[in-house]
């Protein structure tokens, strides 16, 4: 079994969940996605996208982590958002590792220990103030966890 160190940046056949089956199986193209840890032969990925956040409202949503052009430089990539909203639970395969069989992995940066940091604040944030949290990938067509702004968490 291959081993994935967490807090890098890869290469990954992400599932877009379009149509809405199609989340339980590898995306359609190459994607880079943020590694957040691995067991028993799985991982997890947050998903990103190019760009600064476009959703509705003037705020960050919680969960939604952005790296500018000079910040994205130093992560080999173009400025995008991280969003941990949207994660996938995917088997250490070439079929979610597009270049796993590359010397590299796919791997396109190691997040530094203060991008990392960040990545977990903001996961941090995410669950205090959870609202939904989607997980695709292997094991079921979506798993998403819900709870009520202000609710004990569990």
């Amino acid at each position: 079994m291959h081993v994935l160190q967490p807090g890098v940046f890869i290469w990954t056949n992400f599932p877009f969940g379009n149509p809405p089956d199609a989340r339980s199986r590898p995306g359609p193209s190459p994607h880079v996605a943020y590694h957040l840890g691995s067991d028993a032969g799985l991982a997890l990925l947050a998903y990103t996208s190019s760009g600064s956040w476009r959703g509705a409202g003037l705020a960050t949503p919680p969960g939604v982590v952005e790296f500018g052009i000079d910040e994205a430089a130093v992560l080999n990539q173009k400025a995008f958002h991280l969003d941990l909203r949207t994660l996938a639970k995917v088997a250490l395969t070439a079929a979610w590792f597009p270049y796993w069989d590359r010397d590299n992995r796919g791997v396109v940066a190691v997040a530094d220990t203060a991008v990392q940091r960040r990545i977990l604040q903001a996961a941090k944030l995410l669950v205090n103030r959870l609202e939904t949290i989607e997980i695709r990938g292997v094991g079921s067509a979506t798993t998403t966890i819900t709870r009520r702004p202000g609710a004990p968490r569990p």
